[in-house]
């Protein structure tokens, strides 16, 4: 693993790549980073306490493969919608996004490898109603608008 607190106050730092190797990104590795914007994890690490406690720049966080656990104060002080992006095809970008929302006991935006918002606020397609009377010709261009920027396929019969 990476030294603990090796970067622990730096002011300076603003984007870091982990190495796939790293394991587990250490307690207060990076706490009072606050012009730190950008981080790509290693596979499959555990967040530690405080990891990156202060960092108030921070936007974004790039996910190589998947995330274990995240200590409960691994992101205070830090901006609330952080952007999470899953940087591999291999992710279930569904399964994810619960698993880091369990974890930090919010909701997250979550972008897929082609930079896609996906399953922000949307349920899956079952989940989603639209009043009959409103079922118009305009209004239906614009379900199959949303149908398309979702992803969702048309079920044509």
């Amino acid at each position: 693993g990476l030294v603990s607190r090796c970067l622990y106050m730096d002011r300076h730092v603003e984007k870091v790549i982990l190495p796939d190797d790293a394991g587990t990104v250490s307690a207060n590795l990076f706490k009072g980073c606050i012009n730190l914007k950008e981080v790509t994890l290693p596979i499959d690490p555990d967040i530690g306490e405080a990891a990156f406690e202060g960092c108030k720049s921070l936007t974004d966080i790039h996910i190589s493969f998947y995330v274990g656990s995240i200590a409960t104060n691994a992101f205070r002080g830090c901006r609330e919608n952080i952007r999470f992006h899953a940087d591999s095809s291999g992710i279930n970008p569904k399964t994810l996004k619960q698993h880091i929302e369990k974890e930090l006991g919010h909701s997250i935006e979550l972008y897929d490898i082609s930079g896609n918002l996906g399953f922000q606020q949307l349920g899956e397609p079952e989940d989603i109603h639209f009043p009959q009377d409103r079922f118009h010709h305009g209004f239906q261009r614009e379900v199959m608008k949303l149908e398309t920027v979702c992803g969702f396929e048309e079920n044509k019969q």
